[in-house]
């Protein structure tokens, strides 16, 4: 391959091209532009096609479809609905481009089970004289991106019509260049999918020993066990197991924590650690607090691989905290658990199995969010084997959290590459 710098030819180019991409519109690429409503109005098409949630004659393909990775549920439509809906029938491999809210977007269409028609909310597009595949990424591509929104109108949601989205312009390169740089693309495409099935096999494994090596509903014992070990396990209560449960409040009332804490979006000297943060795998934004608002927090103050649990929202989801640059605090919605005499490993890992969740679940509170008081919580049972048991356990599920830990972290890079390769090879 070889560099470029001008602006109508790429940064990276396979070796045999040269010469300036042609300035092309949408409408000269794509020979169908077309959507859900060139099928007639939506009074026409409510009164003559239906929607079924259970199985039946053809999909009507959402942007959620692709967002969820078509695992269902889907929409329906019965032979009739679909024959209506025949201006936007769609065919493996053409593309869909969401034209309301997360306009742009574009996704390729699979091979699925039956026929599949169009649902609203995106545009249908299929090219005869252009590699599909090579549009496909070039759809994707941030300046393509950047030029379909500035060409969108704003309001209640963003929105693109028909008509601008033919006319904005865009630079393509000869057919043959375009089968080059989309089979790259693609190959990049079938490595992801490979690591992206194995990091997916490893955590469903991982979920099979959760299950297995845990007692389920009415058992005392697990079904899966290292050899050497034959006893019950105990019943325990939270309360006995964590000698430290603890939250943001135990600080004092919330007025006199406003008082005395001050908050800062900027660098400071100690973080306030929340769900969102874990859930963002701390990739920031923070928040920060000062050295006077960390003392007076001190009653939640952080170690690396103490428990947080959320007790407002998603009650029971628990985490494990990290080693950070910085002094640690807890922030409101979460509780803090310790424990001297357990592993934490175990405990940390007990806490995320269907069983616990649902424990913590039922003894929750329901109103505009679900919420556990600590006291509640502390008065939930569970059972639990030697402190031997739980370290053969504990070492067996961080050996698999490390490996999937590695493997994503590949799928990661190979995403950036691609992304990488995105920018460089597109004009």
């Amino acid at each position: 391959m070889t560099k470029n710098s001008t602006k109508k030819i790429p940064r990276l180019r396979f070796k045999g091209f040269e010469g300036e991409w042609e300035e092309k519109t949408f409408g000269d690429i794509f020979n169908l532009i077309t959507d859900y409503v060139a099928n007639g109005s939506f009074k026409s098409i409510r009164d003559n096609v239906k929607k079924y949630d259970t199985c039946n004659y053809a999909y009507m393909i959402r942007i959620a479809d692709f967002n969820n990775n078509f695992k269902g549920p889907f929409i329906y439509t019965d032979v009739d609905g679909y024959n209506y809906l025949s201006k936007s029938k769609l065919n493996p491999n053409d593309l869909i481009m969401s034209n309301v809210g997360y306009v742009g977007k574009t996704f390729k269409v699979p091979q699925l089970d039956k026929p599949m028609t169009l649902a609203p909310n995106s545009i249908l597009l299929r090219s005869s004289n252009y590699d599909i595949d090579f549009m496909y990424h070039l759809m994707n591509v941030d300046i393509i991106q950047y030029k379909i929104k500035i060409n969108s109108s704003t309001g209640a949601q963003e929105k693109i019509n028909k008509t601008d989205f033919k006319n904005i312009s865009l630079f393509i390169p000869s057919y043959k260049e375009q089968k080059n740089i989309s089979r790259l693309l693609l190959k990049l495409d079938n490595i992801i999918n490979l690591q992206f099935k194995k990091v997916e096999q490893l955590k469903k494994l991982k979920r099979g020993y959760l299950q297995k090596m845990f007692p389920q509903k009415g058992e005392s014992v697990p079904i899966l066990r290292f050899d050497g070990f034959s006893s019950e396990w105990k019943e325990k209560t939270f309360g006995d197991i964590f000698n430290l449960i603890t939250d943001y409040v135990a600080n004092g009332s919330f007025k006199s924590i406003r008082d005395n804490v001050k908050k800062y979006d900027t660098c400071n000297y100690a973080y306030m650690i929340r769900i969102a943060d874990f859930n963002n795998n701390f990739k920031g934004p923070f928040i920060y607090t000062d050295v006077d608002g960390y003392n007076y927090l001190s009653k939640s103050k952080l170690n690396p691989n103490d428990l947080i649990m959320s007790n407002v929202g998603y009650v029971g989801k628990t985490f494990k905290v990290p080693q950070l640059d910085k002094p640690m605090t807890l922030a409101p919605n979460s509780i803090l658990l310790r424990s001297s005499n357990y592993d934490i490993d175990f405990m940390y890992h007990l806490m995320n199995v269907d069983i616990i969740q649902y424990k913590i679940k039922i003894n929750s509170s329901t109103g505009a969010q679900e919420k556990i008081n600590k006291t509640d919580f502390k008065n939930i049972s569970l059972f639990i084997p030697s402190y031997k048991e739980q370290k053969n356990i504990s070492r067996l599920l961080l050996k698999l959290d490390n490996i999937i830990n590695h493997q994503d972290n590949k799928l990661l890079s190979l995403k950036a590459l691609k992304n990488a390769y995105l920018q460089k090879l597109f004009c």
